[in-house]
């Protein structure tokens, strides 16, 4: 089997990462499928990421700890293994994702001493996982039962910077958080059914500066968001997205362009 008809039978592929030979992980998506558990699979590009993360890391992550919460296909602890990570653990409650995951440590050939995915949850991975330097929290947090419970699990086990990047509600206050039930089997949904659209930033900054995160940024707002976001039933409903950083020490955050104080 040739490389393209590998990742074509670990299709779809939600994170695009590059591979030898000029050829992405995403070239083996096709426009649609049968499944309609595997419809609506949006792409992000995993080296956009590196170049957000070199931003706050211009060295790298040279021996750091690298936790991904809801890893999807691993690109981004493979990012994190190319710029230096110390170990990198990637976890995602989908035996879809996990799979593409070790594809991926497989043919960039990464020892279990540096990276490794794991098949599950917050409450079965995190209490055995150790403590991390940077924490990835990316399209998680509006999919679980309990998100606040799980951030401040997540803060506990951070020792220096966390990076949340979530769908959010743009018809309730910034500081609370409306109920959703979705799909349990659909691929870019949660595992739970029930789940919480947060408000906005204001609901993470409490959370955040209560958990001993006291800086935090706001690195980027979408006012209307992907189409695979927008599901709700009511077209009242209006569906944006947000991404923040925080971190313990404020040299860190410290000369970014972001979008407030």
């Amino acid at each position: 089997m040739d490389k393209l008809q590998e990742l074509r039978a670990l299709a779809p592929w939600h994170q695009k990462l590059p591979l030898h030979g000029g050829v992405y992980t995403t070239d083996g998506n096709r426009a649609s499928y049968e499944d309609p558990n595997a419809q609506n699979v949006s792409v992000v590009d995993a080296e956009k990421f590196q170049e957000f993360l070199l931003k706050f890391f211009p060295e790298g992550l040279k021996g750091k700890r690298f936790l991904d919460v809801g890893c999807n296909g691993g690109a981004y602890c493979i990012v994190a293994h190319q710029m230096g990570a110390g170990f990198a653990l990637g976890f995602d409650p989908r035996e879809h994702w996990i799979k593409q995951a070790n594809y991926l440590k497989n043919y960039f050939n990464v020892s279990d001493e540096h990276l490794r995915f794991e098949l599950g949850t917050i409450d079965s991975i995190l209490p055995e996982a150790g403590s991390f330097d940077v924490t990835i929290f990316k399209g998680v947090f509006y999919h679980l039962p309990f998100p606040v419970e799980s951030l401040l699990r997540l803060c506990a086990s951070t020792k220096d910077f966390i990076l949340i990047d979530s769908a959010v509600r743009n018809d309730i206050p910034e500081d609370c958080m409306a109920p959703k039930i979705e799909s349990t089997t659909r691929l870019m949904s949660g595992v739970d059914g029930l789940s919480w659209y947060p408000g906005g930033a204001a609901l993470f900054k409490k959370i955040l500066r209560w958990a001993g995160f006291p800086y935090v940024k706001v690195t980027n707002t979408i006012k209307n968001s992907r189409p695979h976001e927008k599901r709700e039933k009511n077209s009242n409903v209006s569906i944006g997205r947000i991404r923040l950083v925080a971190s313990r020490k404020k040299e860190m955050l410290e000369g970014m362009k972001v979008l407030d104080d």
